[in-house]
């Protein structure tokens, strides 16, 4: 996502809106890696090779709803993402998804997936972390859910 981000095509983005960065993705994902990662969450430590590590507050990655189950705005944790596939294939069955997966079904993907309320994650290199479509950070770096730190106003 953070060399998506990097590679718009800044026309593309205003004549297309968020299919330029559909078109970025795909034009990224096959120059994609796999990195090595140490994760530290809630005091607990894993660590492997991955293309891509999504840690989510929410359902959604730009408008496009995320199939994973467990994920909730409001219950003080973040969803952790790990995708140790590279195909092009997974990630947008991934995106591309209308229902929630199950947890074999995460499992079977290639996808490690764990929620925690503090989150660590080191690189054998700094690696950019993308917020929202701008690179703000690179590895390492920390993250920590402020449970109930916004008010939030909602219909019923």
């Amino acid at each position: 996502m953070s060399d998506a981000s990097s590679n718009i095509d800044e026309h593309e983005k205003s004549r297309f809106g968020k299919i330029g960065y559909l078109l970025s993705a795909v034009r990224t994902i096959g120059e994609i890696a796999p990195f090595s990662y140490k994760l530290e969450y809630d005091g607990n430590f894993i660590e492997g090779d991955a293309v891509m590590i999504l840690v989510l507050n929410g359902c959604f990655i730009g408008t496009n709803l995320l199939p994973f189950p467990m994920v909730s705005p409001d219950d003080g944790l973040f969803g952790v993402a790990s995708l140790e596939n590279a195909s092009l294939g997974a990630f947008l069955e991934i995106i591309a998804m209308k229902r929630s997966w199950t947890q074999k079904m995460i499992s079977d993907s290639g996808v490690t997936y764990l929620q925690a309320g503090t989150l660590t994650i080191e690189s054998k290199r700094p690696l950019d972390v993308d917020m929202d479509g701008e690179n703000y950070r690179q590895t390492p770096s920390g993250i920590k859910v402020l449970a109930y730190h916004l008010s939030v106003l909602t219909p019923n």
